[in-house]
């Protein structure tokens, strides 16, 4: 406190004016951590009108273990320090800094001078800011302490970790980089567009499956004649290349209780892969009049359903949702059926669940859904 309230009122340390063999006795006690309660400051002007260049702080001491280096040393250069001597020993023709660091830009400047050294070029740019993401790096590191988040690897972080654990493929991260171009003036976003871009990376290469979520409901066909009948479906529509996956048809189908909300009168529906289906009953038990031959063209809604087997063709498996793009760390837990064939994907795996979005396996038949960049996600 002493020190920066000396740095804004201009005030001199009473040891500025120490000798040189004093100040390197303290300096090799500092580095030995024989001494505590001192800092090493570089001596320049007090009264100048940039403050970072009165006298800023160079080494500090630490008494924390070291990620790396464990207790081996307890006295630490400052990042005003260290920077421009790693620019210029490790060879960088330009250092780009954002914009927060333009009053230490004459340090950096100060420091090479003095030290005789080669200074790297200095461009600044301004830093992206998302809305609503907690980027900061205290903060999230209190949420982990207190259990709000499992770690920097947690789907819910906006961390670069947390990012591709959520599913975000690093070429959608790039090319959302990239779109703003460099600039110096503030760059302000609501973070969909990132994952619209991501939407667009992983929809030509991730295989589709069924999903029905909820409980569901039963639905009876009537005039179908193909029970038992095994088809091979693609598992991307326009990538034959990904395979196929067999889908059995049945006299007995579940379907979404909401799907079913959304038909008229005496509508006709398309189920998908099956055909289309008309006369629903109102309530249950649901019944449904097989089409034959149909168009599924001319029909509004084309519906997700899964076989009513005996042994069962589908399992129940968990949706875990994080509603708000912003990433705020809280779950939304739905339940769901989905086809067999899931059981066999590897943990990571990315799908789609036709008509209800893409989805990153992360347990054993634990699901997470991976944001579109829709300001209203899917319902599920």
């Amino acid at each position: 406190e002493n020190i920066s309230l000396g740095r804004r009122e201009g005030l001199p340390s009473p040891y500025r004016e120490a000798s040189v063999e004093d100040n390197l006795i303290l300096f090799k006690r500092l580095l030995e951590g024989t001494l505590e309660g001192y800092i090493v400051r570089a001596k320049i002007d007090m009264e100048h009108p940039n403050k970072a260049m009165r006298d800023p702080t160079l080494y500090r001491r630490i008494d924390k273990e070291h990620q790396r280096t464990g207790d081996r040393f307890t006295f630490y250069p400052t990042y005003d320090f260290a920077c421009p001597l790693l620019d210029s020993i490790q060879g960088v023709t330009f250092a780009l800094r954002s914009n927060e660091y333009r009053d230490r830009d004459e340090t950096y400047a100060w420091l090479c001078k003095a030290l005789e050294m080669r200074q790297s070029k200095l461009k600044e740019f301004a830093r992206l800011e998302i809305k609503g993401w907690d980027l900061s790096k205290r903060s999230l590191k209190a949420k982990i302490a207190r259990g709000e988040l499992s770690g920097w690897d947690d789907p819910r972080a906006p961390t670069l970790r947390g990012l591709l654990a959520s599913g975000l493929q690093i070429e959608a991260l790039k090319k959302y980089v990239l779109s703003f171009g460099y600039s110096p003036k503030q760059v302000s976003d609501d973070g969909l567009k990132l994952y619209a871009l991501n939407t667009k990376i992983l929809d030509p290469k991730v295989p589709r499956y069924t999903l029905v979520p909820g409980p569901g409901v039963k639905l009876k066909l009537l005039d179908f004649a193909e029970v038992g009948k095994k088809v091979e479906v693609q598992l991307h529509p326009k990538k034959a290349e990904m395979g196929t996956k067999t889908v059995v048809y049945a006299k007995e189908l579940l379907l979404d209780a909401e799907d079913l909300t959304y038909v008229e009168g005496e509508e006709e529906v398309s189920l998908l892969s099956l055909g289309n289906l008309k006369e629903i009953s109102k309530e249950a038990p649901y019944t449904g009049v097989f089409v034959k031959d149909a168009d599924f063209r001319k029909t509004r809604w084309k519906l997700s359903w899964l076989p009513l087997t005996d042994p069962p063709s589908h399992r129940k498996i968990i949706l875990l949702t994080v509603r708000d793009v912003a990433l705020q760390p809280c779950w939304d837990t739905d339940l769901g059926w989905a086809e067999e064939a899931v059981k066999d994907l590897p943990l990571g795996t990315v799908i789609q669940f036709i008509r209800y979005g893409y989805f990153k396996k992360v347990k054993e038949d634990v699901f997470l859904q991976i944001p579109t960049g829709h300001r209203k996600e899917g319902r599920l």
